[in-house]
């Protein structure tokens, strides 16, 4: 998607700029119009998030990366394991890898393994720390 994302509570709409139908007549601003295209439910209230065409990863305020995916709209894991608010993080699909920095002066790495043996007893798929590069 290149297109832009807000979020309200735990609900995030994508919206594209699109050209407005029969608008040959307009000014050159009226020309376009936002149109929400697709929404999802988030598991958690995201601070911040960061998508491609196939995933949305999001920062939460409760200390955890939530990782989805866009084509299901469903949470694929949760990575758990910073103290302290999450402060930056970005990933690589090409890699399969999320790194999250956070004020608990740590830097993690996470791999974006979709391996169905990991899912707890509760069919959640939560994993509980990641590999801690830096403090």
């Amino acid at each position: 998607y290149k297109d832009i994302v807000a979020t309200a509570t735990h609900i995030v709409k994508f919206w594209r700029l699109e050209d407005k139908k029969n608008g040959l007549d307009l000014e050159m601003n009226e020309k376009k119009s936002w149109n929400c295209f697709k929404s999802m439910q988030l598991h958690s209230r995201a601070a911040y998030f960061k998508f491609d065409d196939k995933y949305l990863i999001s920062s939460t305020y409760f200390l955890t990366i939530d990782f989805y995916s866009l084509i299901t709209n469903q949470l694929i894991y949760q990575y758990i394991g910073h103290t302290c608010s999450i402060t930056s993080f970005d990933f690589n699909q090409n890699l399969m890898l999320i790194v999250s920095g956070s004020a608990d002066n740590t830097l993690k790495f996470w791999t974006m393994d979709m391996n169905e043996s990991k899912l707890n007893s509760n069919n959640e798929n939560i994993l509980l720390d990641g590999s801690i590069m830096g403090s």
